[in-house]
């Protein structure tokens, strides 16, 4: 929002008043998006809530960031391109729309793959967020790039595999601060807390190690293991080193009461 309200000052004149309005506009659709991208990383929703709560974030992110270049927000001196600011919001929403529905689905299963392999604790928690995360914006931008290439919108020869990891890097970040906003306002689970995807193994079912995906109650048994040491590892350190005086109790009384009493 500083930028598009820096940019604002730029146009015509002292102050462009019809590039405030548009920065405005871009401004609101982008922190909308991200604000969305969090709270779906931190909510528990369904296959369906994901996917939806993504792509409506993405063709929210899409709309602002293509509209604000179509209108040449960037462009200093120059007005607003109105009918090129609606056509590449348009545009930028459908490119939105599909990364978010891409890369939602692609996130939403790494994330579901690794909670089953690793677990609920906190490394399996925090695995899940940023794996996740990662693969989502990833997988999402490789998915808009091919889109837009593919109807004409971007030139194959502007294909960048650089965005789509900056992309992941952003989904990691966002997962990340989600993730952990929920885990600071519920209690953290077990590290060997059962887990959807595994919850058949071990049951004395006849098949139910066939329909583990990971065929593995020892590969189980031994990742739980292992993190669950880590995270034993991570509270104790983090407890030692939060109530060493009685100043950082004070501050830290939430988590102290939480995770160290």
């Amino acid at each position: 929002m500083p930028v598009f309200a820096h940019r604002s000052v730029t146009g015509e004149g002292d102050w462009d008043w019809n590039k405030a309005l548009a920065a405005g506009i871009s401004g609101a659709l982008i922190g909308a998006a991200v604000g969305s991208a969090i709270d779906t990383a931190g909510a528990s929703l369904g296959v369906i809530g994901t996917l939806a709560a993504s792509t409506a974030s993405g063709a929210a992110f899409g709309a602002g960031v293509g509209a604000a270049t179509g209108g040449k927000l960037f462009e200093s001196g120059k007005t607003v391109d109105w009918s090129g600011y609606m056509a590449g919001g348009a545009k930028g929403a459908v490119v939105g729309a599909v990364s978010g529905l891409v890369g939602g689905g692609a996130g939403a299963l790494a994330s579901r793959g690794i909670t089953a392999l690793l677990g609920q604790g906190v490394t399996g928690t925090a695995a899940s967020a940023l794996g996740g995360g990662f693969v989502g914006g990833f997988v999402g931008d490789q998915a808009a790039q091919g889109f837009a290439i593919g109807v004409g919108w971007q030139k194959p020869e502007d294909y960048s595999l650089g965005r789509s990891l900056i992309a992941g890097g952003i989904g990691a970040g966002l997962s990340g601060i989600g993730a952990g906003y929920k885990a600071w306002r519920q209690p953290v689970a077990s590290a060997n807390a059962g887990s959807p995807v595994n919850e058949t193994v071990g049951n004395r079912s006849p098949i139910g190690w066939l329909r583990d995906p990971f065929a593995g109650l020892r590969l189980r048994l031994l990742t739980r293991s292992v993190t669950g040491e880590v995270d034993a590892a991570i509270i104790t350190l983090a407890c030692k080193l939060l109530t060493n005086s009685e100043g950082k109790r004070a501050v830290f009384r939430p988590f102290v009461r939480k995770f160290c009493e």
